[in-house]
Parts: C-alpha cells; structure tokens; sequence
C-alpha cells in the first residue's frame, strides 16, 4: 500500500529545494528505492 503524499526539503548552496513524494510500501523502510515523486528536475 502507498502511503500519503509528502514533502521534504533541503538546503543545497544556500538554495531550498522541495520534493514531493510517497512511500511505494509503508512496509517498508523510507529508502530512495522505496519513493515515488512527482516534479520537475532541470
């Protein structure tokens, strides 16, 4: 089962960049592997 959809953020350079994602399988450990996002990337 997918979990809800979240955001996360970081700090690169001084720049905050947001990621929206959910988790593939709650079950499961929150891992890149185990992450489905929406976005755009340059």
């Amino acid at each position: 089962m997918k979990s809800e959809w979240m955001v996360s953020y970081q700090y690169i350079n001084g720049i905050k960049l947001y990621s929206v994602y959910r988790l593939k399988d709650v079950e499961e450990v929150d891992h890149s592997g185990n992450r489905e996002t929406r976005g755009e990337e340059e």
